[in-house]
């Protein structure tokens, strides 16, 4: 019996987890741009923001669910 609440409280834990990070607020630092998400819409003002800065350190990190 305590075997099965304690799987049936970590499956709400799991799915509450999820609810939050995907409508949680999506928040940056102060002084930071906001994040966006890339499209072909918005890839000429990353190109622009990109190589405005060409003496900092710069770092673009493709993420993919596959």
């Amino acid at each position: 019996m305590k075997r099965k609440i304690a799987i049936f409280a970590i499956g709400v834990a799991a799915v509450a987890a999820a609810v939050y990070l995907f409508y949680g607020q999506h928040n940056t630092p102060a002084g930071q741009p906001a994040l966006l998400s890339l499209n072909p819409g918005n890839f000429s003002t990353l190109k622009e923001s990109f190589n405005g800065a060409p003496r900092s350190v710069r770092l673009i990190a493709l993420l993919s669910p596959t």
